[in-house]
């Protein structure tokens, strides 16, 4: 129990309370940390859902007749990127996703539409 009467307890934590002076911004970045530990992390790159949006981003490309070395070209990036991110050597952010959609003439929108209509499982063949 700190000075002013608030519990310690890991509810109490949860739910800070501003008025108590020893939830400090540094103390709660602390507990912050704290619990952030207990939540497992995993990296969405090697997921199932990840290797079935390159399929599709792939499928994409070769749909519009667009190689890799055209696409790179569009992007002012190189072919070995363009190549690293379709087999899942190399993350695409969102923001990356949407310059290569536009690049193909394609949206944002309905390729994630399009994404989540597709069956559960799509098989990943790399080339």
């Amino acid at each position: 129990m700190c000075q002013t009467g608030c519990a310690t307890s890991t509810s109490a934590i949860v739910a800070v309370r501003f008025h108590c002076f020893e939830y400090s911004i540094f103390a709660y970045s602390k507990i912050a940390l704290k619990l952030m530990g207990e939540l497992p992390m995993y990296k969405t790159l090697y997921t199932q859902e990840y290797q079935q949006m390159l399929v599709l981003l792939r499928a994409k490309r070769t749909a519009s007749n667009v190689s890799q070395a055209e696409l790179a070209r569009r992007l002012s990036w190189t072919q070995a990127d363009v190549s690293k991110c379709e087999t899942g050597v190399r993350r695409l952010d969102v923001v990356e996703l949407k310059l290569w959609l536009k690049a193909l003439g394609l949206e944002l929108t309905s390729f994630v539409n399009e994404m989540y209509t597709q069956p559960e499982y799509i098989p990943f063949h790399t080339v």
